[in-house]
């Protein structure tokens, strides 16, 4: 398989998979310097939980915020998974989001069963 046509599929898969992050507490944002201390305070004091997600280039960065974990909950409850694995965090992940941070990593199926480079149209 040629590097060109792994560069394109890996591409194609980036374009149909993300990931939803959310903190629970905000200290350990606080601590690596995520977030300043004030807004760290008011979210804290309003119940606001972040909701993070990866930019075109890979940066993690807000794209919600949500009020009470009950909210957050509800959103994440309308999508219908065919497979669902839990795992735990890493320790250099659970280091940045702290305890009760949990997240979501997702990809889009699109019917394609061909390998790249193995010819033929695909098929599903």
């Amino acid at each position: 398989m040629a590097e060109r046509e792994i560069a394109a599929e890996l591409t194609r898969i980036r374009s149909q998979a993300g990931m939803l992050l959310t903190v629970d507490r905000y200290d350990n944002l606080l601590r690596s310097g995520r977030i300043s201390r004030g807004k760290a305070w008011l979210a804290g004091m309003l119940d606001v939980k972040p909701v993070l997600s990866f930019d075109t280039d890979g940066h993690v960065v807000p794209i919600e915020r949500v009020r009470g974990r009950e909210n957050l909950e509800a959103r994440v409850r309308k999508y219908q998974p065919q497979d669902c694995f839990v795992s735990l965090a890493t320790g250099v992940l659970g280091t940045h989001v702290g305890p009760g941070a949990w997240g979501i990593f997702y990809q889009v199926e699109d019917g394609l069963t061909t390998p790249v480079g193995q010819g033929g149209p695909p098929h599903e």
